[in-house]
């Protein structure tokens, strides 16, 4: 299975990677990058920041949903916003779940392995 982390901070990225390190990881630090990554291979799963320099999580998220192939692939967005609006937000705009920071690397493993498990 392949994962996409999408974070616009290193150490987030980095401690993203160490907790799923088992899965074939790729990263890109901004939307814009995620995207023409996208363009480029297939992913299995996405792992979204909402809040990054550039378009937003929610904006990417968005743009994903119309590229051909990417209509039903997986995004979970991992946010520090935790009300409920962002939560919803995130579901709108096409994510399957929605991860508050901070997380457990057990939430991060459960969440992610019964999304694929189920896809």
């Amino acid at each position: 299975m392949k994962i996409l982390i999408v974070d616009d901070l290193s150490k987030n990225i980095q401690f993203v990677a160490n907790i799923l390190s088992t899965y074939n990881l790729s990263f890109a630090k901004s939307g814009e990058k995620a995207l023409e990554l996208i363009k480029k291979e297939k992913f299995d799963l996405i792992l979204l920041d909402v809040i990054m320099g550039g378009i937003s999580g929610y904006e990417t998220c968005i743009e994903l949903r119309k590229m051909n192939g990417y209509a039903s692939v997986p995004v979970i967005f991992l946010s520090g916003n935790t009300d409920l609006d962002n939560i919803n937000k995130g579901l709108k705009a096409g994510g399957q779940a929605y991860i508050s920071k901070p997380f457990t690397s057990n939430e991060l493993i459960n969440k992610v392995n019964n999304i694929l498990t189920v896809k």
